[in-house]
């Protein structure tokens, strides 16, 4: 069972799956070579399927990663040294393993590396959010329907542009209206 602490819905889950100390195991197994040990999970509700958060840390008790482990299809295992990307990386492994994922908004990226592609255009309008402690900025280019999502830690130079402002981005292969970026 779990219930949405906001809106208070619950929703039943028959299925058998991995419980708690197993999840941990799954987790810590892919970080072995790291030696981290995971923290007790929590059982949330992540692209609709029921999944344990769980937090990797160091000897000294510090968080170094995350980890997503799927409680029905328990070899999903997605970590990463942010939410975000720990959350992108499951997202893809719940999509290689032929899950459905509903009414996603964010963005999932095809290849983790590769700018495949480059755009011009006079910016339109700029968004700012953070996530995972980092500043992001949504640039909108005329002539595109899609928002470029630049990282201030990869794109310094991003908080100095201006609606009007002529630039240059390399994209990367993306699903959805938020599609990753830098500056060229």
């Amino acid at each position: 069972l779990l219930m949405n602490k906001r809106t208070k819905e619950t929703i039943y889950y028959p299925l058998a799956g991995a419980e708690e100390y197993s999840a941990m195991s799954s987790a810590e197994g892919v970080v072995q070579h790291l030696g981290y040990t995971s923290t007790f999970p929590l059982l949330l509700q992540i692209e609709d399927q029921p999944t344990y958060l769980v937090t990797l840390k160091d000897d000294g008790g510090l968080v170094k990663m995350y980890g997503m482990v799927n409680v029905e299809i328990y070899h999903i295992v997605a970590t990463g040294t942010s939410l975000d990307e720990t959350h992108n990386k499951y997202k893809e492994l719940l999509i290689e393993n032929g899950v459905n994922i509903p009414n996603s908004d964010n963005p999932i990226i095809v290849d983790d590396n590769a700018y495949t592609d480059n755009i011009k255009g006079v910016i339109l309008d700029i968004k700012t959010a953070v996530k995972g402690g980092n500043t992001h900025f949504y640039i909108k280019i005329q002539g595109s329907d899609s928002y470029y999502e630049l990282n201030i830690n990869e794109n310094a130079e991003v908080i100095i542009l201006q609606i009007g402002d002529n630039v240059e981005l390399e994209i990367m292969k993306s699903k959805g209206n938020i599609v990753p970026a830098i500056l060229k």
